[in-house]
Parts: structure tokens; C-alpha cells; sequence
């Protein structure tokens, strides 16, 4: 179709004349068919497959941004369990100094007492 209306014009603009104006106008259509072929194939693009890559597209985006949900959620997961892990490995000291200070107490009230 756009190759029939392209090949049209162009018989159109030999047939016109051959003085310098006509030339010109010639220019100027040529210009003119170029815009007909630009918005011809635009059309024919959305007609044909515009919608498939926008639905491509909104599906790419849509997943990148799962993925980054999840990717953020687990990371928060992960500092979660991070911090969970040390506040037990801190609970966990503690307890085990505040056994070594009693033991170490019991101890020495114990030679004491016998002394």
C-alpha cells in the first residue's frame, strides 16, 4: 500500500513540468511523502504489534519491580535475622559473663567462709 501511493506521487510529480518552480515543488512533495510514509508506517506499527510491546514492556516493568520488592523484602528479612542473631549473641555473652561473675563469687565467698 505505502509502495503504490509513494510510486503514485512520484509519477504525479514527473508529469508536472520541467521549470525550476515545478523542481522546487517536487522537493516539497517528495518532503510530503516522506511524512505519508513516516505516518503510514507508525499506523501500520500499532496496528500490527504496538499493543504486543507495550504489554511487553508493562510485563518487563512489572516484574522488575516484584523483583525488586522481593529483592528489598528479603534483604529486610536478612537484617532482621542479622539483628536477631546478634542481640542473642549479645543476650548470650551476657548471660555467659553474668555466670562466669556468680561462679566466680560462689568461689571466692566459698574459701572465704572455709578460711
Amino acid at each position: 500500500m505505502r509502495l503504490v501511493l509513494t510510486s503514485d506521487d512520484d509519477d504525479d510529480d514527473n508529469e508536472d513540468g520541467d521549470c525550476d518552480d515545478d523542481d522546487d515543488d517536487e522537493d516539497d512533495d517528495d518532503d510530503d511523502n516522506d511524512v505519508m510514509m513516516m505516518i503510514m508506517i507508525h499506523d501500520e506499527d500499532d496496528v500490527d504489534g504496538g499493543d504486543d510491546d507495550i504489554m511487553m514492556m508493562m510485563m518487563m516493568v512489572t516484574t522488575t519491580a516484584i523483583m525488586m520488592l522481593i529483592m528489598i523484602v528479603m534483604m529486610m528479612m536478612m537484617m532482621m535475622m542479622m539483628m536477631m542473631m546478634m542481640m542473642m549473641m549479645m543476650m548470650m555473652m551476657m548471660m555467659m559473663v553474668v555466670v562466669v561473675v556468680v561462679v566466680a563469687l560462689l568461689c571466692v565467698v566459698n574459701t572465704s567462709q572455709q578460711s
